[in-house]
């Protein structure tokens, strides 16, 4: 044993820090989200109900 030590960071970025981001663009989408329901039912657009259906299935993904 050489005393060698690999870890899990990946190009300098530490798991931790890696899931906090994580986190934040998936609260971001889903405030995105969000908005483009409220302005696809008070608009009636059919097309930002669609997008705002296709953002939660990126972010359940």
């Amino acid at each position: 044993m050489n005393g060698h030590h690999h870890h899990s960071d990946i190009g300098g970025i530490s798991r931790h820090k890696e899931v906090g981001r994580l986190k934040w663009v998936l609260a971001i989408t889903l405030i995105f989200m969000v908005a483009e329901i409220v302005g696809g039912v008070l608009s009636k657009s059919l097309a930002l109900l669609a997008d705002a259906g296709h953002m939660f299935t990126d972010v359940a993904a």
